[in-house]
């Protein structure tokens, strides 16, 4: 019984058109990552998604401090406090401001570059709709009112 050389099979299958080619022959990646995207979650006053576990105990979740906080509605409070951050709009604020999801707090960004990238919401999602596209408008905003 012959052994298989499956890296071999790989390369004697594999089609490399000549887009590619050009594209490794001058060095350029291939994969890069820079500068990193920062998905961000918009929600309704209340209407925010928890996840929990099916082990855990819905009312103690519920009960839990800090359960209400999201990074968006966390963003409004960085605008109650910072100056700068109410010149900027939701999509802005990775660029100079850095996200904690586990504390949810927004703080000044050291190093780096982020882009935001707002969730996309279907037309049929209604207000949550409107709101995505207020936000790409309305610069710090303090409440959802």
């Amino acid at each position: 019984m012959k052994q298989r050389n499956e890296i071999q099979d790989y390369i004697d299958a594999r089609y490399l058109s000549a887009c590619e080619s050009m594209w490794r022959i001058f060095a350029f990646h291939i994969h890069k990552r820079k500068p990193s995207v920062e998905k961000l979650i918009i929600h309704l006053e209340g209407e925010h998604n928890i996840t929990i576990k099916a082990t855990d105990n819905l009312g103690r979740v519920i009960r839990k401090p800090g359960i209400e906080k999201t990074m968006f509605t966390e963003w409004m409070v960085l605008c109650r406090r910072s100056e700068f951050a109410r010149t900027l709009t939701y999509v802005q604020i990775p660029e100079y401001f850095v996200g904690n999801n586990s504390t949810k707090v927004w703080s000044e960004l050291k190093k780096g570059k982020t882009i935001g990238r707002i969730v996309a919401v279907h037309p049929s999602a209604g207000d949550r709709y409107y709101l995505r596209i207020l936000i790409n408008k309305i610069k710090g905003p303090r409440s959802y009112k």
